[in-house]
């Protein structure tokens, strides 16, 4: 990861740009984008999925433990909403 030496949007002279700062911040979204930032709550929901099906395989033999797993998974689909809420604000912002 890079390092910012100076507060991006400033020209020679030391004063602020408008027009250097939105190029900034666009750059920045662009590589967030890039790197997978953004794309909501997919990973979530594997971690879902995966949390479900153990909680069901232990369901008898060890209930207590099922229970927790359930609820760990209920808590990735409440991250999960708010990653695709994310994403939808970045999406719209990057338009």
């Amino acid at each position: 990861m890079e390092k910012i030496s100076a507060i991006p949007g400033h020209n020679s002279e030391g004063e602020l740009d408008p027009d250097r700062i939105v190029n900034w911040v666009q750059k920045v979204r662009e590589s967030a984008i890039e790197l997978g930032c953004g794309e909501g709550g997919d990973d979530e929901r594997k971690l879902i999925e995966k949390y479900e099906n153990w909680a069901k395989a232990l369901e008898f033999s060890y209930p207590r433990v099922a229970r927790i797993l359930s609820n760990m998974a209920k808590s990735y689909l409440d991250d999960a909403v708010r990653e695709d809420l994310r994403a939808g604000v970045t999406k719209r912002l990057m338009e």
